[in-house]
């Protein structure tokens, strides 16, 4: 995934730090955007977590606005969605988050990636469908197994207003 400002360090792997993702909220704000999401693994949303609480700091928790281009919930409305912030910025962990490899091909902690939504869209090619199979005999088990199907596309209309931090540790 090419970021339009990514902060590497080379192959070798370094904590994760504030600083470092205050370069990427202040790297997309002079480049236009406005930071709406931070998307990290869970190894480093932990890390997030124990250097907030060590500066005896913790995460605001805050009832996310819902909305699809300018229409949006009523601030104070209840969605559902309670998410841990920094800065304001929702925070979602993600287990499938990709990882950076060192120099010596060892796998490192996985990426951060701080995104303004504005500018990334999901063009959807085919509707999500369910398959279901009740073949009792290929699966050789008494078991119904279901799939969700989509296929679709992420696009970007402005790369430079996405940031991603690499090579940290786990």
């Amino acid at each position: 995934w090419n970021a339009g400002v990514v902060y590497d360090n080379n192959g070798t792997a370094r904590d994760l730090s504030l600083n470092l993702i205050d370069n990427c909220i202040q790297s997309i704000r002079t480049n236009g955007g406005e930071p709406k999401l931070i998307l990290l693994g869970h190894d480093q949303y932990f890390n997030l977590e124990r250097l907030l609480n060590s500066n005896q700091r913790y995460l605001g928790q805050e009832e996310y606005q819902v909305g699809v281009g300018s229409e949006r919930t009523f601030p104070g409305t209840r969605t559902g969605l309670v998410l841990a912030t920094y800065q304001g910025i929702p925070i979602i962990p993600d287990a499938d988050a990709a990882k950076s490899v060192s120099s010596a091909d060892a796998v490192l902690g996985s990426n951060v990636y701080v995104l303004d939504t504005d500018y990334l869209e999901i063009a959807v090619a085919q509707p999500t469908q369910y398959v279901e199979n009740r073949d009792y005999f290929a699966a050789n088990a008494l078991v119904v197994r279901g799939l969700l199907y989509t296929m679709g596309e992420m696009r970007c209309k402005n790369i430079w207003t996405q940031a991603k931090i690499a090579d940290l540790n786990s």
